[in-house]
């Protein structure tokens, strides 16, 4: 099985068959379609279709860089072709950008090729990944950002090094893991952590991503919470072209999501005349059967 994935992988690199999907990124404050994040598909009738299978192989083989490579250079050419004003997330490994693999003038050359400028691009940067050296890391993402383009780490709370590496780099997204979005409804832990980190993003000036976003209940925590920028199947499925009707998506977001509402103690009150020391129980029964949620 191995070796069939092996030879299907290189077949695929040689013939350039890796294909870019597009999923938006929606601000749902303001309604509207704020970027798009490509994923790397290999052909639909392919053993190597789905993105994991597609990496690891290539990673057990020692080609992840030739793949990335490739994965590179066809979303820079589908998004050229998109016409669209929204920001492109595209997914660098730490490992590519180290100085021994990053290649600043073949960086140049993609963006001259394919009529795009540095600042059309967000650089996703996993936390999943392992760096062997963090301070080389940030001399390529600081040279980066000084270019124009926009720094995201993204999977926040999947690995150990999510904070040391916000701290450091001072990103200018950050993407919240699926897993704290999941049920998060259902989950003061997930909301009291993501309370937290709403917080560390506003004092740092850094703008907060959910990913995974399902369920009409997992987007309305989003919302209370201040998260405006929302990723997930909810508001649209990766496709082949940047697809979301802005239409269909206010109408979704507006339909999914309630005003907030700031509870107070008054809140709980409700005013009723009290009795005088000369009525009967009867008619103080009587006042508060009228009145059933105070009942108690």
């Amino acid at each position: 099985m191995q070796d069939s994935f092996t030879r299907e992988l290189v077949r695929l690199l040689f013939g350039e068959k890796i294909s870019t999907l597009l999923q938006p990124i929606v601000n749902i404050e303001k309604n509207y379609v704020f970027g798009y994040e490509a994923l790397s598909r290999g052909p639909s009738d392919s053993p190597l279709h789905g993105a994991q299978i597609l990496f690891e192989t290539a990673e057990r083989c020692g080609l992840t860089s030739e793949l990335e490579d490739l994965c590179l250079r066809i979303a820079a050419q589908s998004w050229s072709g998109q016409g669209c004003p929204s920001k492109l997330f595209v997914n660098i490994s730490p490992a590519k950008l180290m100085p021994f693999e990053f290649n600043p003038s073949q960086l140049r050359e993609l963006l001259e090729t394919n009529r795009l400028k540095p600042s059309d691009i967000v650089i996703e940067l996993s936390e999943r990944y392992p760096t062997a050296d963090p301070s080389e890391l940030l001399k390529t993402l600081s040279r980066l950002k000084a270019e124009g383009f926009l720094i995201a780490i993204d999977d926040l709370g999947s690995g150990y090094s999510g904070l040391k590496l916000w701290s450091e780099l001072k990103p200018d997204f950050v993407k919240i893991d699926r897993h704290f979005i999941r049920d998060i409804q259902d989950d003061l832990i997930k909301r009291e952590f993501l309370k937290s980190v709403v917080e560390l993003a506003n004092r740092l000036g850094c703008k907060l991503i959910a990913e995974g976003v399902e369920t009409n209940a997992e987007l309305q925590v989003a919302s209370d919470l201040g998260i405006s920028l929302v990723q997930g199947f909810l508001l649209g499925r990766p496709k082949p072209f940047a697809t979301a009707c802005l239409d269909l998506l206010k109408v979704k977001v507006a339909s999914a999501i309630k005003p907030s509402r700031q509870e107070t103690a008054g809140s709980l009150c409700t005013d009723i005349q009290p009795v005088t020391s000369n009525e009967s129980l009867q008619n103080a029964l009587e006042r508060l059967q009228s009145k059933p949620n105070i009942g108690g």
